[in-house]
């Protein structure tokens, strides 16, 4: 739709947050007692422009009818004259869906003025500028959504779709379209939502714990309703769990009571994640900079340099009364080595680390030797080592681990409220192979990064004793000096 005047500063604010889900929702919306309409802070996370094909497997009752929703209000502004195609499992569902739609819609004077025709049977709702939402289920041989095309597709309780549904849903999205999945983790999930990351999915996962309302009162509720914390409909519905999930180092019910018990709001706060490509050409700025105004007493990098597509993550870690807070995630996609270490000096300087912790293993010694060149503190961490531990020796690799897994369950290292780093490291999993050694999930970046500085830790003169106790290596042993 072609403009024929300059926006006002007034009309163009408005135009941007009619076409922002989060904003349209905070701005236009109430609650059922009359308020203003506030997200939960996960929430926003969840309109993220960036990805363009995402499913969300998460636990029952965390506000994707509310999500789904507050998308839906902002495509006619965002992608005039396109297709808005909803769907979902059963009637049942999708009906509860669009009936929350319309009910929006309606309680919004601007949305409900721009709506040029609405039918229910099937359902479609055409907006002034072209733009239009259809609603329709796929039923078990996916008949129903044949012959529709869409910019934007968002299916609800889509672990219920049959494996025909899914193809012929497949089918509906356009080359350029954006794909919103929505659903709860079922029996044989983890092999699907495998295929989905192998296609370029971004996969995130939501436990009803990321609610504001949940305490104590609400779990004592909840196990009692499900008999034990340990039940598959337990972890399923409320942490998100598939019954797959057997072997993972850091269980996502253990991430997720720990977030809750140790929390430090400041750290929330001030706390940021960021991803940069080189080729973009975007500048880390405030990113760079340290901004806890001498809220942390001491600082430590953890390093784990990336290769062709993978990024290199950095993760700066802050010590306050002798706990570790993890304050910046960093992830540089592309960065030529002079650049990274560009970047990594500018981050010395405002931080002053205690160490800088860095993946010395393989292709990584490289740029360990020349990082080491040009700061005194660098800490060349080698996983396949092995290191004298009591009266045995035990592999870097495994060492890490222990001690990032003692420094969590001990609630000497505090997380932060992001789903993408508690989703990364809740996924990581161990296997013995037979010569006895243990083999850890790949691609976990940020997890990767706080291992090296788990190393780090290890080799570094500054670092308290530590002991160790778990199903995987048991040893003691003090820190080297």
């Amino acid at each position: 739709m072609a403009l024929k005047e300059k926006l006002t500063e007034k009309e163009a604010w408005l135009a941007f947050i009619l076409s922002d889900p989060g904003l349209s929702a905070e701005f236009f919306w109430v609650d059922e007692d009359g308020e203003p309409f506030r997200l939960w802070d996960y929430q926003w996370g969840l309109f993220d422009s960036e990805h363009r094909k995402e499913i969300v497997i998460s636990a029952r009752k965390v506000a994707k009818t509310e999500t789904i929703t507050a998308r839906a209000m902002s495509f006619p502004f965002r992608e005039p004259k396109k297709t808005l195609f909803i769907t979902a499992a059963q009637h049942v569902h999708l009906e509860t869906l669009l009936t929350r739609l319309d009910l929006r819609i309606e309680n919004s004077w601007i949305h409900r003025m721009f709506t040029t025709s609405k039918t229910t049977k099937p359902y479609k709702r055409v907006f002034f500028n072209g733009t239009t939402v259809f609603g329709r289920v796929p039923q078990k041989t996916g008949v129903g959504v044949k012959s529709l095309h869409a910019q934007e597709v968002y299916a609800d309780e889509y672990q219920d779709f049959t494996d025909k549904a899914k193809k012929e849903l497949a089918e509906v999205f356009q080359a350029r379209g954006r794909r919103f999945l929505c659903g709860v983790p079922d029996i044989g999930a983890d092999a699907h939502i495998k295929r989905l990351l192998e296609s370029g999915y971004r996969v995130v996962r939501i436990a009803r714990m990321f609610r504001p309302d949940w305490g104590p009162d609400l779990k004592k509720e909840k196990v009692e309703e499900y008999g034990s914390e340990e039940s598959f409909d337990y972890r399923r519905n409320l942490y998100g769990e598939t019954v797959e999930e057997v072997n993972a180092l850091f269980p996502r019910k253990d991430l997720f009571n720990i977030l809750n018990s140790n929390r430090d709001d400041v750290q929330n706060v001030m706390y940021q994640s960021v991803e940069s490509k080189y080729e973009t050409g975007f500048l880390l700025r405030d990113s760079i900079y340290r901004d806890d105004q001498g809220y942390y007493d001491a600082f430590y990098f953890g390093i784990d340099v990336g290769w062709s597509v993978s990024p290199t993550a950095i993760v700066i870690f802050g010590e306050k009364d002798g706990k570790f807070h993890i304050v910046k995630v960093l992830k540089l996609y592309r960065y030529p080595h002079p650049e990274l270490r560009a970047v990594i000096t500018q981050l010395v300087n405002e931080f002053v680390p205690q160490f800088i912790a860095i993946d010395a293993t393989a292709g990584g010694v490289g740029f360990y030797q020349e990082l080491a060149r040009y700061h005194s503190n660098v800490i060349g961490i080698d996983f396949r080592k092995m290191e004298d531990v009591g009266d045995r020796k035990v592999y870097v690799n495994d060492l890490s681990i222990e001690i990032l897994s003692d420094l969590i369950m001990k609630r000497n290292l505090i997380l932060p409220y992001d789903i993408d780093l508690i989703n990364e490291w809740s996924s990581a999993a161990a296997n013995r192979t037979r010569d006895g050694r243990l083999v850890y999930s790949k691609g976990l970046h940020t997890l990767d990064a706080a291992r090296v500085f788990s190393a780090g830790l290890f080799y570094s003169k500054t670092s308290k004793d530590w002991t160790f106790s778990r199903k995987l290596v048991t040893y003691s042993f003090p820190i080297a000096k």
